[in-house]
């Protein structure tokens, strides 16, 4: 769980924030993007990722242990 969280939280801080948002980045090398990320803001798609984090990953985390807790003797 702790891999998916962090994972996801990086996703959202680095790659939402800071790439998309404050430097740029796509819209710097792929200049034909620049009107799908003119007037987005940070967190546009905050529910989902949120969702992810807090509901999926857990369940994810907590399926795969209980399969390899079945393996295990």
């Amino acid at each position: 769980m702790f891999i998916f969280s962090a994972y996801k939280i990086y996703d959202m801080v680095y790659f939402d924030y800071y790439l998309l948002m404050k430097y740029h980045f796509f819209q710097y090398y792929y200049p034909e993007v620049e009107e799908v990320y003119k007037n987005r803001k940070y967190g546009y798609n905050i529910k989902s990722q949120l969702l992810k984090l807090l509901i999926f990953f857990p369940a994810a985390s907590a399926l795969a242990a209980w399969i390899c807790s079945l393996f295990v003797k």
